[in-house]
């Protein structure tokens, strides 16, 4: 997936407002416990880290968003009090989000198991159909039947033509706001978000939802989620920093202390690989662990590749100061973590002397092999190229919070 354009900058709004009284027990459904960690830190984590997404906005009930919980005041985001009617409680998390912000993610905060897979592809249809809402959908496999009010069977209702729809749902920001207002003026209060595009006329596109993205309403979602989450081989483990069952306290670093990223010339894949990385590691509040790069043929002091600027200046990084570094004995002896992104690279350092903490950033990430050189490439080659290391770069930092010893 390529970055965005700075007329494409992402928000997300994370609705958490309701009481959850279908879960029972007294305490509201977000902040339940799932695998030991609550049901609403889950549900933010992935928009958090995510690299496109740059400011993140909380809708909770009054109460909670004036003193928001230890772990949820921990973490960078903004914490808003929720209205009435869930689309109260959207309109005011809106309000939150700043104008320069042309794409809007709303999600419900009681699903929990939310893929960076999905968000991506919300925001890459977003980016393709800029006046429509994006919402994901799973085809209907239950027979579905109409019924009356005395509850006979009406007609039975084709399952082809019906999708269940879930989120996060992408928006146009200020087209949004607008039917917020307009709706707000006729009291009209959808169940979703893209119910206010089809009510006043603008297109509504579907994208694959996630069989697992399911929202947790009663205690048997609860069991399944946890369920989903045991057969991903997460154990119920969560990052380090997002403080378990809400009381370790989010930013906790985890034991790794420098990561390096390696490429050939130090000027393309690595130098990039090294600034999503450190802006993902500032996102999730890791304050001691440190990134740099280098190449295994570098020339040392040669600026980043124009390409890479560039691309980079597109998702508000700044790649202008770097300069290369050619691999040298004390950087893989201070190294905890090497992370090469082709083969030979590994191969090379290994070599060296680094066996046992040098891996290749695809497979370490647990999606992909090799990482293309885009160099001599267009500006679209670049952009690729970063989209695929931010992937691997999530994945990654992923595998790092949750293993304790790698």
């Amino acid at each position: 997936m390529s970055p965005l354009s700075d007329n494409q900058r992402v928000a997300a709004v994370v609705v958490a407002a309701g009481s959850g009284r279908r879960l029972g027990g007294g305490t509201p459904k977000q902040y339940r416990p799932l695998a030991g960690v609550p049901v609403l830190l889950r549900a933010l984590r992935p928009f958090l880290d995510h690299p496109l997404i740059e400011r993140v906005v909380v809708v909770l009930p009054p109460d909670d968003a004036a003193s928001p919980p230890d772990w949820l005041a921990a973490l960078p985001l903004s914490c808003v009090a929720g209205g009435a009617e869930r689309t109260d409680s959207v309109r005011r998390g809106l309000a939150a989000v700043d104008p320069e912000f042309a794409i809007v993610l709303v999600h419900d905060g009681a699903r929990p198991l939310v893929s960076p897979e999905l968000i991506d592809r919300v925001i890459e249809a977003a980016r393709q159909h800029p006046s429509a809402a994006i919402v994901p959908g799973e085809r209907v496999t239950d027979t579905i039947k109409e019924v009356d009010a005395d509850g006979r069977v009406v007609r039975s209702v084709p399952r082809e033509e019906l999708r269940r729809i879930q989120t996060p749902q992408a928006f146009p920001a200020l087209i949004l706001r607008r039917f917020h207002d307009r709706a707000r003026e006729e009291s009209f209060s959808p169940t979703d978000d893209a119910g206010l595009f089809e009510r006043y006329g603008a297109p509504v596109r579907l994208v694959d939802g996630d069989p697992e993205n399911l929202k947790v309403t009663t205690p048997v979602d609860l069991l399944i989620a946890e369920a989903l989450m045991a057969s991903r081989g997460s154990g119920g483990r969560m990052e380090k920093n997002s403080g378990e069952a809400g009381e370790a306290g989010a930013g906790r670093d985890p034991e790794l202390r420098n990561i390096l990223f390696v490429c050939t010339g130090n000027t393309c894949r690595s130098p990039m690989a090294e600034v999503v990385a450190r802006r993902a590691i500032e996102k999730r509040g890791w304050r001691n662990v440190h990134v740099s790069s280098a190449g295994v043929a570098a020339l040392p002091g040669s600026p980043a590749s124009a390409g890479a600027i560039r691309a980079v200046e597109m998702m508000g990084l700044d790649l202008s100061g770097h300069r290369a570094r050619l691999v040298d004995s004390s950087l893989l002896e201070e190294a905890d973590l090497i992370l090469t992104m082709s083969p030979a690279h590994l191969e090379m350092l290994r070599k060296f002397g680094a066996r046992g903490k040098s891996a290749l950033l695809g497979e370490f990430a647990g999606g992909g092999a090799s990482v293309p050189d885009p160099f001599g490439g267009n500006l679209d080659t670049y952009r690729t190229t970063l989209a695929e290391l931010a992937r691997l770069v999530t994945g990654s930092l992923d595998r790092i919070a949750n293993t304790s010893n790698l």
